[in-house]
């Protein structure tokens, strides 16, 4: 069971490093705490959800931050953030971001 507490500074420093902006930062912790809520990614660790939640959003948002990069920042293999983005994506339609 992963705390959304560390998935949030998780995300916080990747998303600095990424240079996400401040909102985009606060839309990958409300998806977070939604995929938490849902349970969608209790079996994966922190790093690995910050890590596929920010793959998630900067697809979704056509932001330009590929896979390499988030893996190199999150030291998460794009195997495993792949996985995790499939995961996220099978709940799709429960989540929202504006």
């Amino acid at each position: 069971d992963w705390s959304s507490d560390v998935c949030s500074s998780d995300l916080a420093r990747f998303g600095s490093r990424l240079n996400l902006n401040y909102s985009d930062i606060q839309k990958c912790k409300e998806l977070t705490q939604k995929l938490d809520d849902l349970e969608v990614v209790s079996e994966n660790s922190p790093t690995s959800v910050a890590a596929g939640a920010i793959f998630y959003y900067v697809t979704k948002q056509h932001v330009a931050v590929t896979k390499k990069q988030i893996s190199d920042v999150c030291e998460v293999s794009e195997v495993t953030i792949l996985k995790t983005h499939k995961r996220i994506k099978k709940y799709e339609s429960l989540l929202t971001i504006e």
